[in-house]
């Protein structure tokens, strides 16, 4: 079962992220900001994917981004943001984020945007 890491600094959109994920199968486990997140990844980065909001403090989605890549270049990261500003989705891009889902979305949105990460692996 493929294991996503939920990055999201409101509680209940992170929860309501990783419940959708989990009824799409996948296995979860939930961070409040990016350095939460490094914290985990320290102990434990098997994951598959990391879905992080851009938006957050102390350690923001694309400094996540930038820090996993530099440490953990095998996971993808898919960022979110209701503030989908062309020039971060661009920076994002270039440091290697595997995609860019805009806020709001539904479950069928954020269905597709992971397994278009997730299912060229499996290949």
């Amino acid at each position: 079962m493929p294991r996503i890491l939920v990055v999201e600094d409101d509680a209940s959109s992170r929860n309501l992220i990783a419940r959708i994920l989990q009824r799409l199968g996948y296995d979860t486990a939930e961070a409040e900001n990016g350095l939460t997140a490094l914290d985990i990844l320290e102990q434990d980065n098997s994951f598959d994917l990391i879905l992080s909001d851009v938006r957050m403090a102390p350690v923001d989605g694309l400094n996540l981004l930038i820090e996993v890549k530099r440490l953990y270049p095998h996971i993808p990261v898919l960022l979110t943001s209701v503030h989908g500003r062309p020039e971060w989705i661009a920076q994002a891009l270039e440091e290697g984020a595997s995609g860019f889902l805009p806020k709001p979305f539904v479950k069928n949105q954020l269905a597709e945007a992971v397994e278009s990460i997730l299912t060229p692996m499996k290949s």
